[in-house]
């Protein structure tokens, strides 16, 4: 489901794990990264993940709280593993920095973490620039980061 704000980011969640191949609550695209790999050793499952793809200029304080809000309830303290996609985010500011911190030390006080895919262009040269980019996990794609989640294919 694609939520718009009076921002100028829209967002969409995905599940990645949990739901049966053929419920229509995936797209298409990510339907196949269903199931995570158990640990032999444990017989563990990892965390569940979500996918949150964002679209647009991640430029304002809307956005921001938009975000923020979205990821609390999400995650209600449960631990969780995010890969946020920025394939179609075009440009980022410090708005959107923040916001990214802010996820990030959500995720991982509730014992999850965060990963970020799909950085091109400005997005990644901000990224650098600011030094987030050794404190953020970044991926060049989304199959990528969820590969690195230890979920695989059905």
């Amino acid at each position: 489901r694609l939520a718009e704000g009076e921002g100028n980011l829209c967002f969409r969640v995905t599940r990645l794990h949990g739901r049966s191949p053929g419920d229509g609550s995936m797209s298409e695209k990510y339907r196949y990264f269903l199931t995570p790999k158990m640990d032999q050793e444990s017989g563990v499952r990892p965390p569940e993940a979500l996918l949150i793809s964002l679209d647009g200029d991640f430029i304002s304080e809307v956005d921001q709280l938009a975000l923020s809000e979205r990821v609390e309830s999400l995650i209600g303290g449960e631990k969780i593993n995010l890969v946020i996609d920025l394939g179609a985010v075009k440009y980022i500011n410090s708005c959107g920095l923040g916001s990214l911190v802010c996820v990030l030390t959500k995720v991982r006080k509730a014992g999850g973490d965060l990963h970020l895919s799909s950085v091109g262009g400005d997005v990644a040269r901000i990224l650098k620039l600011t030094h987030l980019d050794e404190i953020l996990q970044v991926y060049p794609s989304v199959e990528s980061a969820i590969s690195e989640l230890g979920l695989h294919a059905l």
